[in-house]
């Protein structure tokens, strides 16, 4: 099986890196998301962005966590995966 994670909207923050994580929320410990990011990614979960939301917050491809992939919408992309026979599963 394959897993692609879509991340977007108010949940888009979680793959920011360190220092836009920390702009982003007002914050000053960093992404604490990354950890479990870069072990989906080790495990061959392929995790997205939204473009729209990069584009709606001003966030850019260089600020976001290693081995992101940036779609060019969440709503278009999940149709598509849908389309190719993906089941998707919402929190």
């Amino acid at each position: 099986s394959r897993i692609v994670a879509i991340f977007h909207g108010a949940a888009g923050y979680m793959l920011l890196d360190d220092a836009a994580y920390n702009r982003v929320r007002n914050w000053q410990g960093g992404n604490p998301y990354k950890a479990q990011i870069a072990a989906l990614v080790k495990e061959g979960v392929a995790i997205e962005e939204c473009g729209q939301t990069m584009h709606n917050n001003g966030w850019r491809n260089d600020e976001l966590l290693p081995g992101v992939k940036v779609n060019s919408g969440a709503n278009f992309r999940i149709v598509q995966l849908v389309q190719d026979g993906y089941v998707q599963i919402q929190p």
